[in-house]
């Protein structure tokens, strides 16, 4: 089932038209590189995981766990 209720992240915009990841047109994008194109968006990426981190942080009572020394 497709959840009803998604909103697109906010790092993604239309401006006249054109679809914007943050600040770049995917257009100009496609026209530079070609497609199939993935882009992302480091502001994006960086929410996610400080979302990740915090739920994990709340959960976990023990302290912080060094994964890679």
């Amino acid at each position: 089932m497709i959840p009803t209720d998604h909103h697109p992240p906010d790092c993604l915009s239309v401006r006249d038209g054109r679809l914007f990841i943050e600040d770049c047109d995917t257009l100009a994008l496609v026209e530079e590189f070609g497609t199939p194109i993935f882009a992302f968006s480091e502001a994006q990426i960086t929410e996610n995981y400080r979302r990740f981190h915090d739920a994990f942080a709340a959960g976990w009572t023990h302290g912080p766990v060094d994964v890679m020394p």
